[in-house]
């Protein structure tokens, strides 16, 4: 169909997956002593205009704001163990579409600052890390994924130039880039260790887990990372669970961009107003096209009436990205059953993600029904059948044209 290869194409010129979690508690919180703080710094998501202290550098080209160059970004810190584990939040800008991006931060029993997936090295960013006054050792790099691996280098030279210490970096192992696969050093990502091959010297308070999926052209590559002090499950992308409301560092002007049903008719500021918006933006984020968005005159969106349910039906609970589920890893259903046995052996309690709210209440009970669709005889969560038609139409060009050399799948992958 040449309208949806071309409709797939412009989209995949987007950055709209980027993954995320519910906002709940972890269970029995009085034990595990988390909370979800908010520190005294006020957030404003619409006040980033040419702050200096929330300037970036972004030094090869992105398919997220600022494409290139010189960026502006809020920064929000969220205590989720109290003195011990933090989340620091970013907002992921592509048009009218938004997603927040997290780090974690644990301190090891040394008193040393584990970084998982820093952000870009804003001035207010590196103020709120080097508050916490601990020495900042160890940074990883979990995945091959392009959100994630960007800000290392230019985080790695602004804290050693900060503190005078120069942090190792830890990375998976192979890792690549799409339409030319760079080595690291050249992004300016300085390598000390590779994960799983290396001698790691934090492995006794954190242990990991690597998902690799080999034959979907370049590897499908991501760690995952279980803390053993707050039994807390650190990943990037992998699953996720979609809130109602949307993360506090989405500009509330996008949302009102993406609300109307109509796109001229505007709708006022509200409550109600920003969780539509949200709902549309989940909806992008998960299925490309969804079912009942049309795109209209002037490049806008029409909204038909449907798609709150289809919102219902994804937002809640664990999730693994229909995206990936789909064109990933229901191919590698072998591979996926395997990791996700060696993962549930740990005793986690919740999940804390990259992307939307964190900390996530989760058993490995769980965790494994978020993966059933790659587990014969369990019974998988079920997905908007009307809004997975492009996904399964894409699914079905990728292995007529991408089948010889997983050209077309990885450049997908790239992207999500």
């Amino acid at each position: 169909d040449h309208v949806l290869i071309m409709r797939v194409r412009n989209v995949l010129q987007s950055e709209i997956l980027c993954l995320g979690l519910l906002e709940e508690d972890c269970k029995d919180l009085k034990s595990l002593s988390i909370e979800r703080r908010l520190t005294n710094i006020k957030v404003n998501a619409d006040s980033n205009l040419k702050d200096p202290k929330r300037k970036f550098f972004l030094n090869a080209p992105a398919v997220f704001k600022p494409f290139i160059g010189e960026g502006y970004r809020t920064t929000l810190m969220t205590e989720l163990q109290k003195g011990r584990m933090w989340g620091f939040e970013q907002s992921q800008e592509l048009g009218a579409l938004a997603v927040n991006i997290r780090s974690t931060v644990v301190k090891l029993s040394s008193g040393d600052l584990w970084v998982h997936a820093p952000l870009f090295p804003t001035e207010e960013y590196v103020e709120m890390l080097t508050s916490l006054e601990s020495p900042i050792k160890h940074i990883v790099l979990p995945t091959y994924a392009l959100e994630h691996k960007l800000p290392i280098g230019g985080f790695v030279k602004k804290i050693t130039e900060r503190t005078g210490i120069k942090p190792k970096v830890w990375a998976v192992g192979h890792t690549w880039s799409f339409p030319i696969d760079l080595p690291l050093s050249w992004l300016g990502i300085p390598i000390d260790g590779i994960i799983g091959e290396s001698e790691i010297p934090w492995e006794s308070e954190i242990e990991f887990e690597i998902l690799k999926i080999d034959d979907v052209g370049n590897p499908f590559v991501e760690a995952v990372f279980f803390d053993k002090k707050s039994k807390s499950l650190v990943l990037t992308d992998l699953v996720y669970s979609i809130p109602t409301d949307p993360p506090e560092v989405i500009s509330p002007s996008l949302l009102l961009e993406v609300a109307p049903d109509d796109p001229n008719k505007p709708l006022p500021d509200s409550p109600k107003t920003r969780k539509q918006a949200w709902a549309k933006m989940a909806l992008l984020i998960a299925f490309f096209i969804p079912a009942r968005q049309r795109i209209v005159d002037g490049g806008k969106a029409e909204w038909a009436p449907g798609y709150m349910e289809s919102f219902q039906a994804i937002s809640g609970g664990l999730l693994v990205s229909p995206i990936l589920r789909k064109l990933v890893f229901e191919k590698a259903s072998p591979v996926v059953k395997e990791w996700v046995e060696k993962v549930t052996r740990w005793p986690f309690e919740c999940i804390i993600p990259a992307h939307y709210a964190a900390p996530v209440k989760s058993s490995p009970g769980q965790f494994r029904k978020a993966f059933a669709f790659a587990i014969p005889g369990e019974e998988a969560r079920v997905l908007p059948k009307e809004d997975m038609r492009t996904l399964d139409d894409l699914g079905e060009i990728i292995k007529a044209v991408g089948s010889s050399d997983g050209s077309l799948r990885c450049g997908l992958r790239q992207i999500i």
